[in-house]
């Protein structure tokens, strides 16, 4: 499962979608417990939350398209760059005391087109990143990735956000580790 960290490329790659991963998984913690400390209730969570998988199940069909038109590549940063700035806007919201539902769906719904515009965009850059015979064992390390920042971030973001609390959540680990993949 190794041997395709022994291509430059893919280890650079890996490195930055790990991290990327981990911080995306991070933050739903942090965004669940910084709405309901808004006063919206579950509702309101509920209303964020849909907002943001509402356009990753739309755009997952047209992220595939926009990797293919624009480059892979370009797609996945540019995706990225959105998801950051949404998170980056909802810690600000909390931060400042901003925080309406409205504003805090806007930014949900802006980091759910982000991440359905990336995944497609992954599945293409794959086969153009590794040669043919480490493809399987890319693809499991991929998996392992996936697998343990769904776990490891979650935890991560909760234990961050008792301690920092939950703006700063927001607005630091997951952030830096989505800038840093790049």
């Amino acid at each position: 499962m190794f041997s395709a960290l022994a291509d430059k490329d893919f280890r650079w790659f890996f490195t930055g979608y790990l991290t990327s991963k981990l911080g995306s998984a991070m933050a739903p913690v942090a965004t669940a417990f910084a709405v309901l400390h808004t006063g919206v209730g579950a509702g309101g969570l509920g209303w964020v939350m849909a907002a943001r998988i509402v356009p990753v199940i739309l755009l997952l069909l047209l992220g595939g398209v926009f990797a293919d038109r624009l480059g892979g590549r370009l797609v996945m940063i540019a995706s990225d760059l959105l998801r950051c700035g949404a998170q980056v806007a909802f810690g600000v919201l909390l931060l400042t005391g901003h925080a309406t539902l409205v504003a805090m769906t806007v930014t949900a719904a802006l980091s759910g087109i982000g991440e359905g515009i990336f995944s497609p965009s992954l599945q293409a850059l794959i086969p153009r990143l590794i040669p043919d015979h480490r493809r399987g064992d890319a693809n499991a390390l991929l998996s392992v990735a996936v697998s343990s920042a769904g776990v490891a971030g979650p935890a991560l973001g909760g234990m961050v956000a008792a301690v920092w609390g939950l703006s700063l959540t927001l607005l630091s680990l997951p952030t830096i580790l989505k800038v840093s993949s790049h």
